[in-house]
């Protein structure tokens, strides 16, 4: 039996999810909002001018999972956004937390995903990485996606059979990439799996 199908599954249908970050080093940020999923398996801090999408963008983020064979593995979802207002175009930030088949590694996780990667994605960078204090792994690639190009991440995490991808992105402009990856990278660094799963305190590295 092929155990990994599902995570497959999941991957080759997780194109909808139109988000992504880049990475680097931030600590919780003073003033920022505590946010949770409805299941209570994951947490992440909001700038107080971000706010939870809509149950219309959410959907349009979350759809080809919710409506699609793996749906049925996906556990929980969030998804949040900068002023929809943006003149420069909006920051995305989104986490999905799915049933894996067996306990596996980050990057196994993560190679499952990109292995299924659509041809529209052309991935820039990746590797092993410890963000908000945890093993992960990550992928940067430009995504086309019905005439708009983004500029993506997805940073994979897991915990026991619990699978987090943590994603956030914006339009593939340099305009409006440096105006929302680093508050993106700031949010990422503030991810945090519930304790009921088994998620031990995430561990500082040195500076």
């Amino acid at each position: 039996m092929d155990t990994m199908r599902p995570v497959r599954l999941l991957a080759s249908l997780c194109i909808a999810l139109l988000v992504a970050s880049p990475l680097t080093s931030a600590g919780a940020q003073s003033g920022w909002t505590p946010v949770g999923d409805p299941k209570g398996l994951f947490s992440i801090r909001l700038p107080s001018d971000w706010q939870i999408a809509d149950s219309e963008l959410s959907n349009v983020v979350f759809r080809g999972l919710r409506s699609s064979a793996a749906g049925q593995y996906l556990v929980s979802t969030l998804a949040a956004h900068s002023p929809a207002q943006d003149a420069d175009g909006m920051g995305i930030l989104a986490v999905a937390a799915v049933s894996l088949p067996r306990r596996v590694a980050p990057a196994e996780f993560g190679a499952q995903f990109k292995h299924e990667a659509p041809t529209s994605w052309t991935v820039t960078q990746e590797g092993q990485a410890h963000i908000a204090g945890r093993d992960a792994y990550y992928v940067y690639f430009v995504m086309e996606a019905k005439r708009v190009t983004l500029y993506m991440v997805i940073a994979y995490f897991t915990v026991g059979q619990t699978g987090f991808l943590v994603m956030g992105g914006t339009a593939n402009d340099q305009v409006a990439i440096r105006k929302h990856f680093t508050t993106i990278s700031k949010i990422l660094e503030t991810f945090q799996p519930s304790a009921k799963l088994g998620a031990s305190l995430p561990t500082v590295t040195g500076r």
